[in-house]
C-alpha cells in the first residue's frame, strides 16, 4: 500500500508528530530516514523488507558500497543512511568524559561503550591512564573482515612508554553473545600482564563485552 493510500493516522511522520517517536517501529523510522519508495515498492515497503532481511544492527555497519547494492536503495538512499547512523554514533561518543577517572568496570564501559555501538565484528581497545586513572590515550584496533583480533603486543607496548602512562585497560567484544573468557584470552592477557610488568606498567584490568554485558578477568581472579 502507497503511504498516500494509508489513513491519516498510519502514515509514519504523521503517527510520530501525534504519538512520538517511540510509538514507531523499526520499519517506520527507517521509512522516514529513507523518505520515498521505488516503482515497485512504497516506503514503508522497502523499510520492512530491509529490516526483515538484515536488521538494523547489520545496515548500521554496511559501507556505501554494500548499501548501494541492495535493491532500491542508490546513491540518495545510501549517503541518507550513513549520514543518520554517523550521527547516532558521534551521538553515544560525545556522552564520554575523558576526564573521569576510571575506577571500576562500569567507569570503563561508559567511556568505550560508544565505540562498539552495533559492532557485529571484534574489536580490542586500550585505554591509557595516568596515576589518578584519567585517560590520557585510547587506541581501537580492528579487523572488520576477520572473526578476531590479535593483542598487538608491540604497538601496545610503544604506546604505554611514549604516554608514560601508569596503567591500561584492556577491552575487547565477543559479537557471539557469550561473554566468557576463551583460552585465547586469558594466555594473551596472562602474557601482556607480564610484559607490562617488567616495564613497572600496570594491566588494570581486560574487560570483556558482549550485548550490553561486561565481564572483569581482574574480577574473574585472572590478573596479579
Amino acid at each position: 500500500m502507497k503511504i498516500k493510500e494509508m489513513n491519516e493516522e498510519e502514515k509514519p511522520r504523521e503517527k510520530l508528530l501525534a504519538n512520538g517517536v517511540k510509538a514507531l517501529t523499526d520499519s517506520e523510522l527507517l521509512a522516514i530516514m529513507l523518505g520515498s519508495g521505488t516503482k515497485e515498492e512504497s516506503v514503508l515497503e522497502l523499510s520492512s523488507r530491509l529490516i526483515n532481511k538484515y536488521g538494523l544492527s547489520k545496515l548500521f555497519n554496511m559501507s556505501f558500497d554494500e548499501l548501494s547494492k541492495i535493491k532500491g536503495i542508490k546513491e540518495a538512499k545510501a549517503t541518507k543512511l550513513m549520514s543518520a547512523f554517523e550521527i547516532a554514533r558521534r551521538c553515544i561518543k560525545e556522552e564520554r568524559n575523558i576526564k573521569k577517572p576510571l575506577l571500576c568496570k562500569e567507569d570503563v564501559y561508559d567511556f568505550i561503550k560508544g565505540e562498539y555501538a552495533f559492532i557485529n565484528y571484534e574489536m580490542l581497545s586500550v585505554v591509557y591512564v595516568n596515576c589518578k586513572c584519567v585517560p590520557i590515550e585510547y587506541k581501537t584496533y580492528s579487523n572488520s573482515l576477520s572473526h578476531s583480533v590479535t593483542i598487538p603486543y608491540r604497538e601496545i607496548i610503544n604506546e604505554a612508554i611514549m604516554n608514560k602512562c601508569y596503567g591500561i585497560f584492556l577491552i575487547h567484544n565477543h559479537p557471539t553473545g557469550d561473554n566468557n573468557p576463551s583460552k585465547e584470552d586469558i594466555e594473551s592477557t596472562e602474557e601482556l600482564e607480564e610484559i607490562l610488568i617488567r616495564l613497572n606498567i600496570i594491566l588494570l584490568d581486560h574487560i570483556i563485552l558482549s550485548n550490553g554485558n561486561y565481564l572483569s578477568l581482574n574480577e574473574y581472579g585472572l590478573l596479579k
